[in-house]
């Protein structure tokens, strides 16, 4: 919950709390899940430097149980923390490793996360058209799944490359529909931020 309405103070506490309970009861089993939403939080928070290193445990958590999912938000958390390090072409790197991984998985919502990210990282490549590909995929992978909150995203990511294209009517139009949907249902927060 905290983590979804950007309370990331909150969310560090809870975080911390369960890892301390991991500790001391010897079970580590959603360690790397913690870590995982650990790193995230505290990205979103602008605090990179403890992302780094939460960041590495999760590295370390996610090697230990070598779960689809624990690897598919390694790498995910890899390449926003790139993006947020102005390194583009690392987080494409990151995605590509985990592209087989998530078709395998079969899961609408992770593939248009994956989109999200690699039009994030292509377009910040100087590849608009990919990356405008890549946020269709995520809105159509949306729309199919029913997915407000994602199709929130990819109408805000599709606008951001439309304003920054000077396709203002387009970009407006897509903001627009995005604000609606995320004052209808109250989205604040979703990865590579």
């Amino acid at each position: 919950h905290y983590w979804v309405t950007a309370g990331y103070g909150s969310a560090l506490r809870i975080l911390s709390e369960g890892l301390c309970i991991s500790r001391q009861s010897g079970v580590h089993i959603y360690d790397s899940m913690l870590w995982s939403f650990m790193t995230a939080a505290e990205m979103a928070s602008g605090q990179m430097e403890r992302a780094g290193n939460a960041l590495n445990h999760q590295l370390a958590a996610q090697m230990v149980t070598a779960k689809t999912l624990d690897i598919f938000f390694y790498h995910i958390n890899c390449a926003w923390h790139a993006l947020l390090a102005a390194n583009p072409a690392l987080a494409v790197e990151h995605l590509e490793l985990i592209a087989i991984k998530v078709e395998k998985m079969g899961t609408p919502y992770y593939r248009a996360l994956w989109n999200i990210g690699m039009a994030q990282a292509l377009f910040s490549l100087n590849r608009p058209k990919d990356a405008m590909a890549c946020v269709q995929t995520a809105h159509r992978i949306s729309l199919e799944m029913h997915s407000t909150v994602m199709e929130w995203y990819s109408l805000l990511i599709g606008a951001y490359f439309l304003l920054q294209e000077n396709r203002e009517d387009e970009g407006v139009q897509s903001l627009r529909e995005a604000l609606l949907l995320g004052q209808r249902f109250g989205y604040v927060h979703l990865q590579f931020y």
